[in-house]
């Protein structure tokens, strides 16, 4: 390969190896949303496409100012939020980048203070924690309806009230650190702040349009409004 891209957090033995046959490997940290921004302008520029690389973070910094700009003049408070992954009671830890954005989004993160990567916690601790909002990630079996007719999560808020969702998943999950994250939090608003009333799939068709020629079907627009 002329280029590879890998984990900085996990294959830094794997670089080491290519590079001993001078074959040059770009290490990217992307569970931050400042890491987000280096990496693309870091592959804008091994690609020549700087210009291109810059109008992405631009995108993702305008949407970004437009929720934070509608919150403030909204006066929305914060959100209790609990993001689940593969299992009903594996949630995101605070070093993930789902933590951070929940708070992009205007929700607070119940793992915020949690380390490390998934972690496994019991009833009573979801109990304690009482989620106002339940987030789920896109991959794994886990459905909204698993956690809303389980008796383990019956006096939970976000169950009582219903407010239990699936993230949506198109080219790539929405929850992980990659350009189509920033669909993931103007999601996460709409759904923690109905009354912004922001059209997420609408600009979805647009991102994908813009920055991937792909024109959004109606099937996987529709998804995004369930």
């Amino acid at each position: 390969p002329d280029l590879v891209l890998a984990s900085a957090a996990r294959e830094q033995e794997i670089a080491a190896q290519l590079s001993a046959f001078d074959i040059p490997v770009l290490l990217f940290d992307f569970e931050t949303l400042d890491g987000i921004y280096q990496g693309i302008k870091l592959l804008g520029e091994a690609f020549g496409v700087r210009e291109r690389a810059a109008a992405l973070i631009g995108y993702y910094q305008d949407r970004l100012q437009g929720i934070a700009a509608a919150l403030a003049q909204a006066g929305a408070s914060p959100p209790r939020v609990l993001f689940v992954g593969t299992q009903p009671f594996r949630v995101a830890s605070g070093d993930m980048f789902q933590s951070e954005m929940i708070a992009l989004a205007g929700g607070t993160s119940l793992t915020a203070g949690l380390s490390g990567y998934w972690q496994d916690v019991n009833a009573e601790q979801v109990l304690l924690w009482d989620p106002e909002v339940v987030f789920i990630a896109p991959y794994g079996k886990v459905q909204p309806e698993d956690l809303l007719s389980d008796p383990a999560w019956q006096g939970v808020a976000a169950v009582e009230a219903g407010r239990v969702y699936k993230m949506p998943r198109i080219i790539s999950p929405w929850d992980v650190p990659t350009p189509e994250s920033i669909l993931g939090i103007l999601w996460m608003a709409a759904k923690l702040h109905p009354e912004l009333s922001l059209d997420v799939a609408e600009e979805a068709r647009a991102f994908y349009r813009e920055f991937f020629g792909y024109e959004l079907p109606p099937e996987l627009a529709a998804e995004i409004d369930r």
